[in-house]
């Protein structure tokens, strides 16, 4: 489906805007076999990928990069240009509400990964299977994503 469909219908259920966010699906060969990386929460301590709002004169996928930055600690990457997929998913707001969300998920192939990262102190990284991952991650759509990996 279409990101444009996809969103107009989210805003229909929810009756409020759909907030877009990148996303980074960050993974690498290891013995032969793919592993992904995946990150908690801040406040949950749930299992995710490095996700964050657009930045205004970035691309989306400069923007998923960035995030892979300073909440992976991911130095340097190759990204796809284009996302591989869409996550949509309720975010908790500070104010108590949610708001929908819809991810726009970039591969970032990883090249150099750093001990020391901006949110290095605020979350743990783990190196797993996607399928593993796939069991590890709550949103469906994810899951999706990383069993076809």
């Amino acid at each position: 489906m279409k990101p444009d469909v996809h969103n107009k219908l989210l805003t229909a259920a929810h009756s409020t805007p759909v907030r877009e966010q990148v996303g980074a699906l960050i993974w690498r060969r290891r013995r032969g076999r793919r592993e992904v990386l995946l990150i908690t929460s801040r406040q949950t301590r749930r299992w995710i990928i490095p996700k964050g709002w657009t930045i205004a004169g970035k691309s989306a996928a400069a923007a998923a990069r960035i995030e892979a930055w300073e909440e992976a600690g991911v130095a340097k990457s190759v990204c796809s240009r284009k996302p591989i997929g869409l996550v949509d998913y309720s975010k908790r707001l500070k104010s108590g509400r949610y708001a929908p969300c819809l991810i726009h998920v970039y591969l970032l192939r990883v090249r150099r990964l750093v001990a020391d990262y901006p949110e290095k102190f605020e979350r743990r990284r783990l190196w797993v299977s996607p399928d593993k991952a796939a069991r590890l991650v709550r949103e469906p759509a994810l899951k999706a994503i990383l069993r076809q990996m």
